[in-house]
């Protein structure tokens, strides 16, 4: 999602949000550096590893199992689209035709993977 949230707040001075930060050379993916990108995978990274490891550890120390609340897995690819599908809107409000075209692309690939998964969860039911 990075790669359409950037970009636009990057250009926030052209909708509501204004200039907000700048970088003082212009970077390879719509004025974003790709160090930009690295540092996001690395703090990614780092989450998912220590919200795995306390997962873990809850898991141990917790021998009853919490009830699941129906749809529970489509809360955050709920919050991933709803906060995708602004973005995209400010990019193409603002004249942004190109990088909205590619955010719809790759977002389709992330899209395609969670429609299969619960297609595939349906099926298993």
């Amino acid at each position: 999602m990075d790669v359409i949230i950037d970009p636009i707040a990057f250009l926030g001075d052209r909708w509501f949000l204004g200039k907000i930060y700048f970088y003082i050379e212009p970077g390879e993916y719509f004025h974003i550096p790709l160090t930009n990108f690295a540092g996001w995978i690395f703090v990614a990274a780092v989450t998912l590893t220590c919200f795995s490891a306390l997962n873990s550890w809850i898991d141990r120390k917790t021998p009853v199992r919490t009830k699941q609340i129906p749809g529970q897995a489509l809360l955050g690819p709920g919050l991933y689209f709803g906060v995708l599908a602004f973005n995209l809107g400010v990019t193409f409000y603002i004249g942004e035709f190109l990088l909205g075209v590619s955010g719809i692309i790759i977002s389709l690939g992330i899209f395609a993977l969670v429609f299969f998964k619960v297609q595939k969860l349906k099926t298993a039911t």
